[in-house]
């Protein structure tokens, strides 16, 4: 049996405090996992996007 992906995971916060940085979500090939021979699941098991943290940087006005 081929394996397929679950649902993405909710986007994780923002690698930084201030200024740009990144975020990823995830996915799993567990919907079903790859059985008795079957392909595994093509594509990426993560995407990330860019993203400004919430707080204002020190220094920065």
């Amino acid at each position: 049996m081929d394996g397929k992906w679950s649902a993405w995971q909710a986007w994780q916060g923002c690698s930084v405090t201030c200024g740009k940085g990144v975020r990823r979500r995830y996915r799993a090939c567990d919907d079903p996992t790859p059985d008795y021979g079957g392909k595994p699941c093509a594509g990426v098991a993560f995407e990330q996007a860019e993203c400004t943290g919430s707080g204002s940087c020190p220094g920065i006005s």
